[in-house]
């Protein structure tokens, strides 16, 4: 045997180990990477609050059985995203789970907080779309104050003791 090889025979040898001798890595468990809600948080309140709004509507239905297990920290995790990850406000989400459980439409198709998610845009802008428009403000007539002093003296007030404003 040479000491001195062939470098173009050594090179095209195959240096590498086979595949089932290389340790792999282990993989995590999903589980064991997904965050625990604990009662005390707030994506976990929201979950609970949804999934009582939708149960009552369950039930209404006579579909309750649907959602009977639902997994509340699956749930949570959705609100969570809602949140954090698409940047909507909680008040906003909780006005939104108020209105879909009274929607003719929405109030069956809305079972679960993933379903929620994924609509939360086109329920927000319906809810938005069927609020009523606030009433126009009454226009302020200068002569009103005046009407109503001359009112005031006119019961016997005193017109020192007359509040203008």
């Amino acid at each position: 045997m040479s000491v001195n090889k062939n470098y173009d025979e050594w090179d095209s040898k195959e240096t590498t180990t086979p595949a089932a001798s290389i340790p792999k890595p282990e993989k995590q468990k999903k589980a064991a990477m997904k965050k625990v809600y604990g009662e005390d948080d707030s994506y976990f309140k929201m979950a609970v609050y949804f999934h009582g709004l939708v149960k009552n509507v369950a039930k209404e239905a006579g579909i309750e059985h649907l959602i009977a297990r639902a997994n509340l920290q699956t749930w949570a995790d959705d609100f969570r995203k809602l949140v954090e990850l698409e940047k909507i406000e909680k008040r906003l989400a909780k006005d939104v789970m108020d209105w879909v459980v009274t929607d003719n439409f929405w109030r069956t198709n809305i079972l679960s907080a993933s379903t929620f998610r994924k609509q939360f845009a086109k329920l927000a802008m319906q809810m938005a779309s069927q609020k009523k428009p606030s009433q126009p403000k009454k226009q302020i007539d200068s002569r009103d104050k005046d009407i109503e002093f001359q009112q005031w003296v006119a019961r016997g007030g005193d017109p020192n003791d007359f509040n203008w404003n």
